[in-house]
C-alpha cells in the first residue's frame, strides 16, 4: 500500500485489508467488544470536537487499519453508556502540530 499512487489509493488500500482483517478475525469475544467500545468512544470524541466548532476535514485520527470500518460506521456512545466505563486517569496533549 506505501507505494499507492495517491492517498486516496492508500486510504482504499488499508481500509480493504482492514475490512478483510475483521471479517478473518471477529469472533463475538471480550476483546472484540472492547475494540467496538473503543471505537465508539472515538467517534464520540470526533462529535464532540464538531459540536465545538471544528470541520470533520480538521480533525485527524490515527488508528490502525481495523478500525476504520467500525469508526466509519459513525455509532458513538451516548453520555448515559460514556458515563457507565470504567476510568482511567490519563494524560491528554492536545498540542500537537501536523504537518502535511
Amino acid at each position: 500500500m506505501e507505494q499507492a499512487a495517491n492517498h486516496q489509493a492508500y486510504r482504499s488500500g488499508a481500509r480493504d485489508y482492514g475490512t478483510n482483517l475483521r471479517e478473518l478475525t471477529l469472533a463475538n469475544t471480550k476483546s472484540d467488544a472492547e475494540n467496538i467500545i473503543r471505537e465508539a468512544y472515538m467517534c464520540k470524541q470526533v462529535a464532540e470536537l464538531c459540536e465545538e466548532g471544528f470541520k470533520i476535514n480538521e480533525i485527524a485520527m490515527v488508528v490502525g487499519a481495523f478500525h476504520i470500518e467500525g469508526i466509519e460506521k459513525g455509532n458513538f456512545l451516548s453520555d448515559e453508556e460514556f458515563n457507565l466505563l470504567k476510568k482511567v486517569e490519563t494524560k491528554k496533549d492536545f498540542n500537537a502540530l501536523f504537518l502535511l
